[in-house]
């Protein structure tokens, strides 16, 4: 979980100074349920740090389950389109627009412990592969896509 909420505050920081400009309400879109761990203890503080950060200027609003649209799958395309700022998503949910990112998911590549590092590591081998994304922003905006 500290892993993850470490790429989240990583991918966040670099994008957020483009998103100010743009937006004082970010929406993050998750398609996992309202009663996930995520929202307790990762969305919420996140959202409350980005307020605490910018003295409430830019805030963070949570949207779970179907509440931006249905299914993971479009997950990516809510960023693009603008629909979300920031967005969570599975690379196995996504596989026509990020096919090296499955390797990600085969069994035994990674390990619980360090597979977060292990990805961060070698971003420079999945470049090719995220042309029209970026870990940290994706889209003519530079919406967040996590």
């Amino acid at each position: 979980m500290k892993a993850q909420m470490k790429m989240l505050g990583l991918a966040v920081t670099a994008s957020l100074l483009v998103a100010l400009v743009k937006a004082a309400d970010l929406k993050l879109a998750d398609f996992q349920p309202s009663t996930h761990p995520y929202v307790a203890k990762v969305y919420e503080p996140f959202a409350e740090e980005i307020a605490n950060a910018t003295g409430g200027d830019v805030t963070v609003s949570v949207y779970m389950g179907r509440e931006l649209g249905p299914g993971p799958a479009e997950q990516y395309n809510r960023a693009v389109d603008g629909v979300a700022d920031i967005t969570f998503g599975l690379p196995g949910y996504t596989a026509a627009n990020f096919p090296k990112t499955l390797l990600t998911e085969l069994p035994g590549v990674l390990a619980a412990e360090t597979g977060t590092e292990r990805v961060l590591a070698n971003m420079d081998h999945l470049t090719a592969n995220t042309a029209a994304f970026n870990w940290s922003g994706c889209g003519p905006t530079r919406p967040i896509c996590c």
